[in-house]
């Protein structure tokens, strides 16, 4: 999949950026890492994506701002071709019915993303898609690191 970025496109310096991502990573986090899903989501099959987050340091400032990573599936696929996403897809035998295993797996199958640089933050309410599909959201923090770069990323 190709893969794109959002950012704040604030180009100003603000002293409050760094207190600003902690609050945001503390809001998350204080989601937890427990399920979150209704009884009946037990019996549907399961998917997971990855909601990655990361830093990139604003230009001409010493501070950075959060991002979030989006995919673009390729438009040839037959479903959702050319769509904007997060990394994910369905659950795999090798995953042992773990939603984190199969986000991170679904990300460095994906974008190249290593799991080892992924910081586990929160796991969101799961949400059952039009396909009957019981879809878990995991957030992330990508460390800062260059080993935690998927190989041919393309930033916009």
């Amino acid at each position: 999949a190709d893969s794109l970025a959002t950012n704040n496109n604030n180009k100003m310096a603000s002293p409050t950026t760094i207190e600003h991502t902690n609050s945001v990573l503390a809001n998350l986090s204080s989601h937890g890492m427990e399920k979150k899903e209704l009884p009946h989501h037990y019996k549907l099959r399961r998917a997971s994506i990855l909601v990655p987050l990361f830093e990139r340091p604003q230009q001409s400032s010493s501070s950075s701002n959060l991002h979030v990573l989006f995919t673009q599936r390729p438009q040839k696929m037959k479903s959702h071709g050319g769509e904007v996403c997060f990394p994910g897809g369905k659950q795999d035998e090798e995953d042992e019915e773990c939603d984190i295993t199969t986000a991170l797996r679904e990300a460095q199958e994906e974008v190249g993303l290593d799991p080892n640089y992924v910081q586990q933050i929160a796991r969101m309410e799961t949400v059952e898609s039009l396909h009957s599909l019981c879809v878990t959201p995991i957030v992330g923090l990508i460390e800062p690191s260059s080993a935690a770069e998927p190989s041919g990323l393309t930033l916009n």
